[in-house]
Protein backbone atom coordinates (compact mmCIF):
# COMPACT_ATOMS: atom_id res chain seq x y z
CA UNK A 1 0.00 0.00 0.00
CA UNK A 2 2.90 2.33 0.69
CA UNK A 3 3.87 2.57 -2.98
CA UNK A 4 0.35 3.64 -3.94
CA UNK A 5 0.35 6.44 -1.42
CA UNK A 6 4.00 7.46 -1.71
CA UNK A 7 3.40 10.97 -3.08
CA UNK A 8 -0.01 11.90 -1.71
CA UNK A 9 1.59 14.19 0.82
CA UNK A 10 2.36 16.58 -2.06
CA UNK A 11 -1.32 17.49 -2.26
CA UNK A 12 -3.59 15.49 0.00
CA UNK A 13 -6.59 17.66 -0.88
CA UNK A 14 -6.31 16.80 -4.59
CA UNK A 15 -5.96 13.12 -3.75
CA UNK A 16 -9.09 13.16 -1.57
CA UNK A 17 -11.01 15.16 -4.19
CA UNK A 18 -10.09 12.58 -6.84
CA UNK A 19 -11.27 9.70 -4.64
CA UNK A 20 -14.57 11.47 -3.95
CA UNK A 21 -15.08 12.16 -7.66
CA UNK A 22 -14.49 8.49 -8.49
CA UNK A 23 -16.98 7.43 -5.80
CA UNK A 24 -19.66 9.77 -7.24
CA UNK A 25 -19.12 8.84 -10.88
CA UNK A 26 -21.67 6.78 -12.75
CA UNK A 27 -21.12 4.74 -15.87
CA UNK A 28 -23.08 6.17 -18.81
CA UNK A 29 -23.98 2.67 -20.06
CA UNK A 30 -24.55 -0.64 -18.34
CA UNK A 31 -21.69 -3.07 -18.78
CA UNK A 32 -24.14 -5.97 -19.16
CA UNK A 33 -25.59 -4.40 -22.32
CA UNK A 34 -22.15 -4.16 -23.92
CA UNK A 35 -20.58 -7.51 -23.03
CA UNK A 36 -21.41 -9.03 -26.43
CA UNK A 37 -19.30 -6.36 -28.12
CA UNK A 38 -16.18 -7.70 -26.41
CA UNK A 39 -14.87 -10.28 -28.86
CA UNK A 40 -11.45 -10.87 -27.31
CA UNK A 41 -11.00 -13.68 -24.82
CA UNK A 42 -11.53 -12.67 -21.20
CA UNK A 43 -10.02 -14.49 -18.24
CA UNK A 44 -11.25 -13.51 -14.79
CA UNK A 45 -8.72 -14.23 -12.07
CA UNK A 46 -10.59 -14.65 -8.80
CA UNK A 47 -8.74 -14.75 -5.51
CA UNK A 48 -9.91 -17.57 -3.26
CA UNK A 49 -9.13 -15.76 -0.01
CA UNK A 50 -12.14 -13.96 1.48
CA UNK A 51 -12.01 -10.28 0.53
CA UNK A 52 -14.28 -7.29 0.05
CA UNK A 53 -15.43 -6.57 -3.47
CA UNK A 54 -15.38 -10.19 -4.61
CA UNK A 55 -17.75 -10.92 -7.47
CA UNK A 56 -20.90 -12.82 -6.62
CA UNK A 57 -21.87 -15.98 -8.48
CA UNK A 58 -24.72 -14.00 -10.08
CA UNK A 59 -22.23 -11.43 -11.43
CA UNK A 60 -20.00 -14.18 -12.77
CA UNK A 61 -23.02 -15.77 -14.47
CA UNK A 62 -23.73 -12.44 -16.22
CA UNK A 63 -20.15 -12.31 -17.52
CA UNK A 64 -20.25 -15.94 -18.65
CA UNK A 65 -23.55 -15.44 -20.48
CA UNK A 66 -22.53 -12.17 -22.13
CA UNK A 67 -18.90 -12.70 -23.14
CA UNK A 68 -18.22 -14.93 -26.15
CA UNK A 69 -14.84 -16.13 -24.81
CA UNK A 70 -14.91 -16.19 -21.02
CA UNK A 71 -13.17 -18.29 -18.41
CA UNK A 72 -12.63 -17.92 -14.70
CA UNK A 73 -9.54 -19.11 -12.84
CA UNK A 74 -9.47 -19.35 -9.07
CA UNK A 75 -6.24 -18.16 -7.49
CA UNK A 76 -5.33 -19.77 -4.17
CA UNK A 77 -3.41 -17.61 -1.73
CA UNK A 78 -4.79 -14.37 -3.14
CA UNK A 79 -7.64 -12.02 -2.38
CA UNK A 80 -8.37 -8.74 -4.14
CA UNK A 81 -4.81 -7.79 -5.11
CA UNK A 82 -3.85 -10.84 -7.18
CA UNK A 83 -1.23 -8.85 -9.09
CA UNK A 84 0.64 -8.33 -5.82
CA UNK A 85 -0.18 -11.56 -4.01
CA UNK A 86 0.36 -13.98 -6.92
CA UNK A 87 2.04 -12.04 -9.76
CA UNK A 88 3.19 -15.23 -11.49
CA UNK A 89 -0.44 -16.26 -12.00
CA UNK A 90 -1.16 -12.93 -13.68
CA UNK A 91 1.84 -13.28 -16.00
CA UNK A 92 0.78 -16.84 -16.85
CA UNK A 93 -2.78 -15.72 -17.67
CA UNK A 94 -1.54 -12.91 -19.91
CA UNK A 95 0.90 -15.23 -21.66
CA UNK A 96 -1.85 -17.81 -22.19
CA UNK A 97 -4.17 -15.18 -23.68
CA UNK A 98 -1.35 -14.04 -25.95
CA UNK A 99 -0.90 -17.58 -27.27
CA UNK A 100 -4.65 -17.95 -27.84
CA UNK A 101 -4.83 -14.54 -29.57
CA UNK A 102 -3.43 -16.14 -32.72
CA UNK A 103 -6.32 -18.62 -32.80
CA UNK A 104 -9.10 -16.13 -31.97
CA UNK A 105 -10.03 -12.98 -33.80
CA UNK A 106 -10.52 -9.82 -31.80
CA UNK A 107 -12.34 -6.79 -33.14
CA UNK A 108 -10.27 -3.67 -32.79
Amino acid sequence: LGRYLRNIDRDLNDFIAALKAMARSEEPEALRDNLGRITCPVTLLAGEAPHSGALTSAEIDILAAGLPYFEIKSVPGAGHFIFEEQPGVVVEAITDLGHREGRLTCAR
